[in-house]
């Protein structure tokens, strides 16, 4: 079981040296790059502009305290606050991220599994299109379900809550980033799900990994191009395996 978590962690190194050695693959991260580029520049600058403000409030609030207890609780209120606010916005600008560059990611997909595996890019029909885009919207839907029942439960339990929790999503988080990858091999995502199922510790490997990188501020830009392409090479090379 440790081996195959481990191994499902090995194909992020895998995902980020495919990603970074083909040049021909960052045309597909490009764009949105720039976007979230930009969309993090503004909410950053956002961020710190009104912790100075609330700062100088602060200050103002605890000006009858003595200087050193004044400025202590200023500096734990305003960056404790800062700090929390910029992880609510990395999981944001993760999900925009996503959002945006899910076309963009799709074309990726289909680019390197020509160029590795052979698998032509699937050609899908309107219907086909939007079956696609419910069946994504409801694992979603009830990923984020199981987040905020795993979320409370780890409030209840500290330490052993939060262990079960990142393993928990750590698994339904590998199974979203191979979404693309089955959906252009031909497979519903309740048939990955059931293909998953079977190899829990590796795609719970590979996931827990990924979810542990999108927690870290700013990473996200670099990361999930690698991510996409670490799905595809676990899909193809290990939960697909077998099946003709």
């Amino acid at each position: 079981m440790f081996r195959d978590f481990f191994k499902g962690v090995s194909f992020i190194a895998r995902g980020w040296n495919a990603f970074f050695r083909d040049k021909k693959t960052w045309r597909y991260a490009l764009i949105p790059w720039l976007l979230m580029s930009c969309i993090y520049a503004v909410a950053v600058y956002a961020v710190f502009f009104f912790a100075g403000k609330i700062s100088e409030m602060l200050a103002e609030s605890f000006a009858n305290l003595p200087s050193w207890l004044g400025s202590s609780l200023n500096f734990i209120i305003t960056a404790g606050g800062a700090v929390i606010v910029l992880l609510l916005l990395s999981t944001a600008v993760c999900f925009v991220y996503e959002l945006l560059g899910s076309l963009f990611f799709d074309a990726l997909t289909g680019y390197y599994e020509h160029k590795k595996y052979g698998t032509l890019p699937r050609k899908m029909s309107f219907s086909e299109n939007l079956r696609y885009a419910v069946d994504s919207l409801s694992f979603g839907i009830r990923s984020a379900m199981i987040f905020g029942v795993l979320f409370i439960c780890s409030l209840i339990i500290p330490f052993a809550g939060q262990i079960i929790m990142f393993l928990i999503m750590g698994y339904y988080f590998g199974i979203s980033y191979m979404i693309s990858t089955a959906v252009n091999n031909h497979f519903t995502v309740k048939q990955l799900e059931k293909l998953c199922s079977g190899k829990t510790a590796l795609v719970t490997g590979f996931g827990t990994a990924a979810y542990f990188l999108l927690t870290i501020p700013l990473t996200t830009l670099f990361v999930l191009p690698a991510l996409v392409l670490g799905a595809s090479e676990l899909f193809n090379e290990e939960i697909k395996k077998g099946i003709s």
